[in-house]
């Protein structure tokens, strides 16, 4: 990859080299019997119905990665059905989806 961005690139004056250094450390694990965890289950059951809710990977970046310092049960999901054009050229996502979504995020914030 670095000869193929020196080559691109076509440039003495320019540097390139291998990043060593891992800027994103893999998330913590927040255990499914966390109050938290469950509580997202909870909230994912009355938005979308004959679901099963499991802890999966996710790729890429969020800004979760800030709030860690602060608490044991950092969550990264959004309720959405349908990813299609979600970070992609166009970004959008479908009315139905942002609707579940409210409804979601409304009901984590007001039930205990």
């Amino acid at each position: 990859m670095v000869n193929f961005v020196k080559q691109a690139v076509n440039d003495n004056r320019v540097q390139v080299s291998k990043q060593t250094i891992s800027l994103m450390e893999p998330s913590a694990i927040t255990a499914t019997s966390h109050p938290m965890f469950q509580k997202v289950e909870a909230a994912v059951y009355k938005t979308v119905p004959n679901v099963i809710v499991s802890p999966y990977l996710m790729i890429g970046a969020t800004d979760s990665r800030y709030f860690r310092p602060f608490s044991d049960a950092v969550l990264n999901f959004a309720p959405m059905k349908d990813a299609k054009g979600f970070h992609g050229i166009d970004e959008r996502i479908a009315v139905n989806d942002l609707k579940s979504m409210i409804f979601f995020y409304r009901l984590l914030m007001t039930e205990k």
